[in-house]
């Protein structure tokens, strides 16, 4: 996940457990960043440098993000969102296990 610059949330596991601040109370101060998280039992590789390290223990995650607006600029707010916000699969992720129904 790509987070933008000037932004305050956290990223919470499937059932609300911490698992990272982004924004300017996170690792990336408010600078934007790259979030990289990993999921229960990924034993691969992971890259040295260039990215937060946020291990999760579930497989889904919720972010919970606010833009801070300047001046009365919410165009300007949206805009950097949209302009920077990626989320994206890690290539060498691991498959996900299949879920077992209980209906």
């Amino acid at each position: 996940m790509v987070a933008p610059p000037d932004v305050l949330g956290p990223v919470d596991d499937a059932f609300f457990r911490f698992v990272t601040d982004v924004g300017r109370t996170g690792p990336d101060k408010g600078k934007g960043g790259k979030y990289l998280l990993v999921p229960p039992g990924y034993e691969g590789e992971l890259p040295d440098e260039g990215y937060f390290i946020a291990p999760s223990r579930t497989y889904t995650n919720w972010l919970l993000m606010r833009a801070y607006v300047h001046d009365g600029d919410v165009a300007g707010a949206v805009k950097r969102v949209k302009d920077n916000m990626r989320v994206y699969r890690w290539p060498t992720a691991m498959p996900r296990p299949k879920r077992r129904s209980s209906i």
